[in-house]
């Protein structure tokens, strides 16, 4: 389809490349070695790293088709009342608390995942969101000579028909405005489709390519921080006593060891202008540790046990970006 094909031309040009935006979203030479100014610093860096490796995350889990470990969230399931699934062409759900507010949003197949991509509906009411949704199909041309399909089951998979009522009538009304298309309830047979049709989770190539490009990002970003971690145990080597108490005057890595909590969020235990023989043993000690784990995860994620299967690759990787990008304060 033509307006298919347009919507996703639109979405290749505008996705972003993933390492360059990270690389200039985070100018770690501006660290201040300012006692006073640290703690400032430290949570503007560590910030501005969290955001730009979530906006990495973010583009591929808005692409990537049926992915139940993400879409599975216990504080939206919490607020799930019933579920509002759209069929024209692309085929979305979008799910909402009792208070008609959409708590979740996502594709249920790959048009599905494109038309959401950038958009989110999520903490708006279900009549604005539809309507936001009958404009945007109408927009990319998915309305001409198509029947708009909608069904609202409630938590327990039964049909809502109250509030589907109001969900055809919020279509209706934008359908009859555009002069195209017109609303049908999904009937059991075909809903019972689109759910099978999901369940399949089939991956294209689109979002492969997306997919083994966040990998090579997280990848990079991984081996640059092993590669500081060991600089620092190395440099470090020379200076670290167990049971020195003493403090060390003029230690030359001291602004790449601040560099580095700074950058990942990595407590120190000792103040940088009280650093002792015996506090860079210990350091050092954990260091270490950390690398072994670190290279544990990239492994695991270079073997490529799953290879076929992209949805557990994705899950491995985000938890590598995680557990060791995402640094807790």
């Amino acid at each position: 389809m033509k307006a298919d094909k347009k919507l996703r031309q639109e979405i290749e040009s505008s996705v972003p490349e993933l390492s360059e935006n990270i690389a200039q979203s985070v100018d770690w030479e501006r660290i201040k070695l300012s006692n006073e100014k640290k703690q400032t610093e430290k949570k503007k860096n560590v910030y501005l790293f969290r955001a730009a490796l979530a906006a990495c995350c973010a583009v591929i889990l808005c692409l990537v088709i049926g992915l139940p470990f993400f879409l599975s969230n216990s504080e939206t399931d919490l607020g799930k009342a019933y579920a509002v699934t759209i069929e024209v062409n692309p085929c979305i759900r979008l799910e909402a608390n009792e208070r008609d507010i959409v708590t979740r949003q996502y594709g249920l197949n790959q048009d599905g995942v494109v038309l959401l991509y950038k958009e989110n509906y999520v903490g708006q009411t279900v009549e604005k969101a539809t309507a936001a949704i009958v404009r945007k199909l109408e927009k990319h041309g998915f309305l001409k000579g198509n029947q708009v399909k909608v069904c609202v089951k409630d938590k327990n998979g039964k049909d809502y028909n109250s509030k589907q009522n109001t969900v055809a009538s919020v279509m209706e009304k934008y359908l009859d405005e555009f002069g195209k298309g017109n609303v049908t309830i999904i009937d059991e047979d075909e809903f019972k489709r689109i759910e099978d049709e999901f369940d399949k989770d089939t991956i294209s190539e689109y979002e492969k390519d997306l997919i083994i490009r966040y990998k090579d990002t997280v990848l990079t970003l991984a081996y640059e921080k092993k590669q500081t971690m060991l600089s620092l145990y190395a440099d470090t080597e020379s200076y670290a006593q167990k049971n020195e108490k003493d403090y060390i005057a003029d230690l030359p890595c001291l602004p790449q060891i601040i560099a580095f909590s700074e950058k990942y969020g990595y407590e120190l235990d000792f103040e940088p202008d009280e650093v002792c023989g015996d506090d860079l043993y210990e350091f050092r000690k954990e260091l270490i540790k950390d690398v072994e784990k670190l290279q544990e995860a990239i492994e695991e994620i270079e073997e490529g046990k799953d290879e076929d299967d992209y949805k557990d690759m994705l899950k491995d990787i985000y938890k590598l970006a995680e557990d060791f990008l995402f640094e807790d304060d």
